[in-house]
This record gives structure tokens, sequence and C-alpha cells, in this order.
């Protein structure tokens, strides 16, 4: 007998569950006259948020800093009922397509990227290649924030073709490992001795990185 009760309340607990009606505690919104898209959500150790997406717009809506160019970062820290604490454009000429952000043991935060701009606007480093006929690259752009947003330091890393930073995580020694997919060689997809092999048109592409 104890065993059938116990089967029933597993069998019938999930369907009581999705019985339930889900309630929206709050909701915001928040843009400009541009595009703007939220690809990134974190959990804040304040009990907030931290967004991280990219953009088009200029000073408009809730964007409060001005374009760079094409697409650019947009990071925005929220509190606990999503008002806006602070928010951060980052970014260059070309697009900038941000893919993650993560807060760091320092309460800072790490942001994966992918940036076809050359050393303009925010950016200091410049392309690694080219895509097609095009005069720009794409290359992995990670930036490393304070706790208020602040750039504390930025790395472009990538080959002479098309390569996209999609995923970031910190490492218990301070140091980060960040992933995403490469169609080239050359660049920083080196050994000390060669090139590193090329295995098809793309290829998964890590990269592990101290802690400055």
């Amino acid at each position: 007998k104890m065993m059938r009760l116990l089967f029933t309340i597993l069998t019938l607990t999930p369907l009581w569950l999705y019985g339930q009606v889900p309630i929206i505690q709050w909701q915001k919104t928040y843009g400009g006259s541009g595009d703007d898209r939220l690809v990134s959500i974190k959990k804040t150790a304040d009990g907030g948020y931290i967004l991280g997406g990219h953009s088009t717009s200029g000073i408009s809506g809730e964007k409060t800093e001005a374009t760079r160019g094409d697409y650019d970062y947009w990071i925005i820290k929220i509190d606990q009922i999503g008002n806006i604490q602070w928010q951060k454009t980052y970014g260059g000429a070309h697009k900038d397509m941000l893919s993650s952000i993560i807060q760091t043991s320092d309460l800072g935060y790490f942001v994966t990227g992918y940036s076809e701009s050359a050393a303009t606007g925010d950016k200091t480093d410049g392309n690694r290649g080219t895509i097609g006929s095009a005069s720009v690259g794409r290359d992995f752009w990670l930036l490393k924030l304070d706790q208020t947003g602040n750039l504390v330091w930025q790395k472009t890393y990538g080959t002479t073709a098309a390569d996209m930073g999609f995923v970031g995580i910190q490492l218990p020694d301070g140091g980060y490992m960040t992933a995403g997919l490469t169609a080239g060689a050359g660049g920083e997809r080196n050994t000390s001795a060669n090139a590193a092999p090329v295995y098809g048109y793309n290829d998964h592409w890590m990269l592990r990185l101290d802690a400055h």
C-alpha cells in the first residue's frame, strides 16, 4: 500500500504542477529607436539581473548612449524589480554582436561575443582577417567589466576567416574559458610550431585565458 501511495503521489504531482497558470510578477520593456536584441540574462549577487544584447539604437527610449556604428554590445544592470541601475554601450564602426555575459568572482562581468569592427570606437584591436570580399573581419571580442560596467580590459582573438564567440565561463583559478566557432586558421589559432589544423567548414574553437 505504501508503494502504491508513493506511486500515486509521484504520478499525480506533475499533473497538479502542470495545471497551474503562471502569474506575471512584473515585466519591463527596454529599447531605443533601432533594433535591440536581448540574448543573455543572468542573476547577480545582489539579487538583480545583468542583461546582455546588441543594439543599433542611438540615444532614445531607455538607451542613454550613442551608437558606435552598426550593432553594438548593449549591457543593462537592473534591480530585483527591473529598474535600470546602469547601462553601457560598447562597439566599433561595424557589427558587434554580444553572445553571453556572466558575473565574475570580483562582482564584475565577463562578456563574450564577436565583432566585425576594426580599431574604432571602443575597440582597440584590428581585424584578424576578412569575410569574402568585405573589408571587415569577424573575431571573438571579449570584455572584462568592473562592478558598474566600466571597461577593465578587452581582447580580440581570431583567424584570417570568420570567428564567432558564443559562450564564456570563469574558472576556479580566476581565469576564463570561451568557446565558439572558427572557419579559418592563422591569427591566434596557432601553436608555437605550426597553424592549428582545420577540420571542415566550421570547427569548434575553445580558448583558455588567464585572469588578466
